[in-house]
């Protein structure tokens, strides 16, 4: 896939290299136009120049130079002919002629142009250059050294001839000389970048490559070229919103009939144009066919090609790209240098070469777990690795692939090894393992294929290392360069393909597997030598992935003598294919756009952590004086909580107010957006220290402004899950632990044993797992020592958790402590022991729930009802029992009171209110048991009773209140319903019941909708209800 980079184009004579006589002011106008780059203004002064000295030769030169460099090869190659036709003695027309006709193709009409401006002037070394170059794309590689030796005979430091001369040698397999070359011209001319970045591409060609030397090479390269401190603005006007659209930008010389097109059409094709929006920058020099369809599939397609890193960039800016993604790497016709200066936020590597780019303004680079596995990799990449599931690549075949046909050996008799890789990955060893393989099996033959082999020096010296290695030369087979189509055919005499190490086939491994012929390949430890593990493995080829040379070779004679396999696997690998990951490319676009939504969140996040304001991020006011900055999205969950409730929606964080003090230690793993991690921070105070861990970088982002709006030292916020941020932090004793479900508590608990094992904090973890109550990590805890409680909502106090039945679907946090804890908890007052069976609480004076209720001025409006009630029922057993239950909950309210009497008296009321439902059911008696059971947090049991009162109130005509009762809620309590007591009632049931079943608007649903339009048009309705009505119609859409 990767190729190295030669001169690309030809050598022209540049017109600022002669003497020019004055001929008028369009002219002098025009020339000066050219040399500042500004080829259309100049081109607009020669025409008109022209007209007025039609056999002007230099201007018509002139003009050709402007077409040449705009790509107009046929108009420049008739503007040259006409200006070797008015004056053909001079040199520097035959040699641009010479190169408009090679760069169209034409090189029989282009090499004797060449000559003739050589024998003009022998020391007219672009010319020699250009006619080197000439012979090298015909394959001529003999002639090729012989005129780039000339030109550096005539000029030693004419540095593209031998940054070629050493490319021709990397061709021919000699890498050693062919990175002596390169260094050369490195020692020489230092800043020249694209010979340095070819020296970084032959480095992986060795036979025993050195990752930690490839590495430093690369980091040399960017400390010489593109060096940090090089001025250029990193700022930039992208919209940080996390969750719009991204402008993603591809640049590639490669958008045309190359390998890389295989892998990065289903790109182009495949976006999601609601997420996604495709640029394209096309660095082709030709385009062709598959130019034209992928120009077809992007969005915006920017030519280019002749235009300076400088232009690019302010093209790329004025595009405002997102996420730019390089697809060259340090390979042919790169564009290093501009991605050294960052034109856009995010810079991602992908797929056109095997190693680093050795950028610090490259952000990330995409692969896979086999292909760079951490422990290999992630010391050699200035990039962060992202991997992707399945793996990195995503192949799709040519249109007109020929049909599979039989494996070959059935009809030959004898097994046909191949490689179609190019020769510079064809190494001794390579030939060395080849050729004992070949060995071991009688008559069997090696079909190679390189686009040199029409060399015969080349080809002959391929040749006698097999000989050198016991091969003879008729049992090998070198095809020359072949069209596409018939490129593929050559696989039907194929039976085994053989892979190169240590730098791997990746389009030719896709290719043999496509037409139905099995891959062995040698796994070692760069990304280049793991490419064919990756391939293999996406299609579960795993029996040709050798870990060693002698593995390999018992893999090949394996294959080699099970030709029923051969056969059935040539008749099964497209579909094999074709239902693997290989060639999902619905599911790749979907994971890599995935991954691009991520390191775009990412840089968003890096802005809003900065203090950079956006229409994304908005603060919302939470208790304590805390200022919280969430996301803005009507997606944000967390911001309609804190909308609707400034104290969050757990009533735990209520309760860890109470129980942090000053210089406490806590660690919040899966901080979402702080609440806790904030309200922490305020409790202990400077003198304590608050350790939050959030991997989502938005949320971590917004958390980190949090922190610095609130001004809390003590927070140390690491973007990072708990398991990823290193086993140091896992051996810390905080006094208080939270761990978010999300975070994966069980790992955690495996993994942090220091933490839970030696230490001894308070633990608060998320109970349920979606749906699913979370027994795996009550086990967990359990196993190590800790008691299981939870939170009593109305007491704000701990009790404990006992599994006596099916948990209350709405528990979602329980609490986990050890007995040194416990005792804190106990003498604090915030925990108390589990009541037996049948324990009553001390007997409290019969008034005592008058005392209680009188304060509220709902029971004001029924006093006179109550009073009438009281007197009818003295000897009523059912309101004897009414009045202890009263009691006991009036006792559970009285703040001096020990914890343990609060609880039991709590538990007692709400067992008796229980005992009279089930004798006799009055609206009174409901709305008391459902208070007792919301303050003991028996929240299922009081949305079901919620439930049954609605129904009772819907079918009754009237509504009597004359017996005493609780309100539902302290809120509705110290509401006045005036003379409409049964309005009040109404309305409070419908109010507990939406606060009951749903925890905040950004669950709730057209129903909820429905239900607070009506509650809306109630004198009673508060703020809380009509804000979440407001943001549940927000996010619906719906219009007022």
């Amino acid at each position: 896939m990767h190729r190295q980079k030669k001169q690309r184009s030809g050598r022209k004579g540049h017109p600022n290299g002669r003497i020019f006589q004055e001929k008028g002011r369009l002219f002098q106008n025009a020339l000066q136009r050219y040399r500042s780059g500004m080829l259309q203004e100049a081109e607009l002064l020669l025409q008109s120049h022209i007209k007025r000295y039609p056999e002007d030769a230099e201007a018509i030169n002139l003009s050709g130079l402007i077409a040449y460099q705009f790509g107009q090869y046929d108009s420049a190659i008739q503007l040259f002919q006409s200006a070797v036709s008015l004056n053909d003695c001079e040199q520097s027309y035959q040699n641009n002629l010479g190169a408009a006709l090679k760069d169209s193709g034409d090189l029989k009409g282009a090499i004797p142009c060449f000559r003739k401006a050589i024998e003009m002037n022998p020391d007219y070394c672009e010319a020699s250059y250009n006619l080197g170059g000439s012979y090298q794309i015909l394959g001529e590689l003999g002639l090729a050294i012989d005129w780039y030796e000339y030109t550096l005979s005539r000029n030693p430091e004419f540095y593209l001839a031998a940054t070629n001369l050493a490319c021709i040698y990397k061709d021919k397999g000699q890498i050693e000389r062919a990175i002596e070359g390169f260094r050369h011209v490195v020692q020489r001319s230092p800043n020249d970048a694209k010979a340095n970045s070819n020296l970084l591409f032959c480095l992986s060609y060795l036979e025993d490559v050195d990752p930690d030397n490839v590495f430093k090479h690369h980091q040399k390269w960017a400390k010489q070229h593109a060096p940090e401190d090089s001025g250029v603005s990193r700022e930039f006007a992208n919209d940080p919103t996390a969750n719009r659209r991204i402008r993603v930008g591809y640049v590639s010389p490669d958008f045309r009939i190359h390998s890389v097109a295989f892998f990065i059409h289903p790109l182009i094709q495949g976006h999601d144009r609601e997420k996604i929006e495709v640029y394209c920058y096309a660095d082709v020099a030709k385009p062709d066919e598959v130019t034209r369809v992928m120009m077809a599939n992007a969005d915006q397609w920017r030519n280019i090609f002749r235009m300076s890193d400088d232009q690019v960039f302010q093209s790329i800016q004025k595009d405002q790209i997102d996420i730019l993604v390089d697809l060259a790497g340090h390979s042919g016709n790169n564009r290093m240098k501009l991605f050294a200066r960052k034109p856009a936020p995010v810079q991602v590597a992908y797929l056109g070469y095997p190693n680093t780019t050795g950028l610090p303004t490259m952000d990330y680079r995409i692969s896979d777990a086999t292909a760079d596995p951490p422990e290999l990799a992630d010391p050699y990449y200035t990039e962060k690795l992202i991997r992707l599931p399945g793996g990195f690549l995503c192949y799709h075949p040519s249109l007109g692939s020929p049909d599979v046909s039989d494996t070959p050996c059935l009809k030959n008799g004898y097994i046909t090894f191949g490689s179609f890789n190019n020769r510079a990955k064809i190494n001794s060893k390579v030939i060395s393992l080849w050729s004992n393989i070949m060995k071991c099996i009688n008559n069997s033959r090696l079909i190679l294929k390189s686009s040199i082999s029409s060399d015969q020096s080349t080809k002959q010296d391929l040749l006698s290392l097999f000989v050198q290695n016991g091969i003879e030369t008729d049992r090998i087979e070198i095809l020359p360069y072949l069209p596409f189509g018939e490129h593929l055919k050559q696989y039907l005499r194929v039976d085994i393909a053989l892979d190169t190490f240590p730098y791997n086939g990746t389009t030719t491994t896709c290719e043999a597997l496509w037409m139905g012929v099995p891959v062995i390949t040698l796994a070692g430890n760069t990304h280049a030598s793991r490419v064919g593990a990756s391939i293999l493995g996406q299609i579960a080829f795993h029996q040709g992935i050798a870990e060693s040379e002698n593995d390999y070779v018992q893999k090949a004679l394996a294959l080699s003598g099970d030709t029923d396999f051969l056969q059935s696997w040539r008749m099964l690998c497209r579909r094999k294919m074709q239902a693997s990951s290989l060639m999902d490319e619905n599911g790749f676009v979907m994971k890599l756009e995935a991954a691009y939504r991520r390191i775009w969140q990412a840089w968003c996040g890096r802005m809003i952590a900065e203090g950079r304001d956006h229409a994304d991020v908005e603060t919302v006011a939470m208790k304590g004086e805390i200022a919280v900055c969430v996301s803005g999205s009507i997606q944000c969950v967390s911001s309609d909580i804190l909308h609707e409730s400034p104290d969050w929606f757990e009533q735990e964080l209520a309760f860890i107010r109470t129980f942090l003090k000053p210089g406490m230690t806590v660690m919040d793993i899966g901080a979402n957006y702080g609440a806790y991690t904030l309200t922490a921070a305020k409790e202990i105070g400077p003198s304590g220290s608050v350790w939050t861990f959030e991997a989502d970088r938005l949320m971590a982002a917004c958390l980190a402004r949090s922190v610095h709006l609130n001004r809390l030292e003590s927070v140390n916020l690491i973007h990072a899950g708990a398991l990823d941020a290193g086993p140091k932090t896992l051996d810390w004793k905080p006094d208080f632990l939270r761990m978010n479900g999300q975070e994966q508590e069980v790992g955690v608990v495996e993994t942090g044993k220091r933490i839970l094992a030696f230490g001894s904090p308070l633990v608060l973890y998320e109970s349920k797992n979606g749906n699913a109550f979370d027994l795996e990590m009550i086990n967990a805890f359990t196993e190590m020592g800790y008691q299981s409680l939870r939170l009593i909502p109305g007491l704000g106090i701990l009790a404990p958790f006992l599994m006596t039945g099916k948990p209350d679907e709405f528990q979602q946090n329980l609490f986990f402590c050890k007995a040194d804890c416990l005792k804190i908890l106990l003498s604090e007052g915030l925990l108390v022991h589990q009541l037996e069976n049948g324990h009553s609480f001390a007997a409290a004076s019969p008034a005592i729930w008058i005392d209680y209720l009188q304060a509220f001025p709902y029971v004001l409006r029924c006093l006179h009802l109550w009073q009438t009630y009281c007197q009818d029922h003295t000897r009523d057993p059912d309101w004897q029992t009414h009045q202890q239950a009263l009691c006991a909950y009036s006792v559970s309210q009285l703040p001096d009171s020990v914890a343990s009497d609060r609880y039991r008296a709590l538990i007692n009321g709400y067992a008796l209110m229980s005992d009279l439902l089930r004798r006799n059911v009055t609206v009174s008696r409901i709305l008391t048991a459902i208070r007792m059971a919301m303050d003991l947090g028996c929240r299922q049991d009081a949305l079901k009773m919620l439930k049954s009162l609605l129904m009772i109130l819907e079918s009754s005509r009237e509504i009597s209140v004359d017996e005493p009762f609780l309100s539902l809620s302290a809120r509705m309590a110290m509401i006045d319903p005036g003379s409409d007591i049964g309005q009040w009632l109404v309305y409070m049931v419908l109010e507990t019941r939406e606060v009951c079943q749903v925890r905040s608007s950004s669950v709730t649903d057209k129903n909820s909708l429905a239900n607070l339009e009506l509650m809306i048009t109630s004198p009673f309705c508060g703020d809380k209800m009509a804000l979440r009505r407001q943001l549940i119609r927000k996010r619906l859409g719906a219009k007022d």
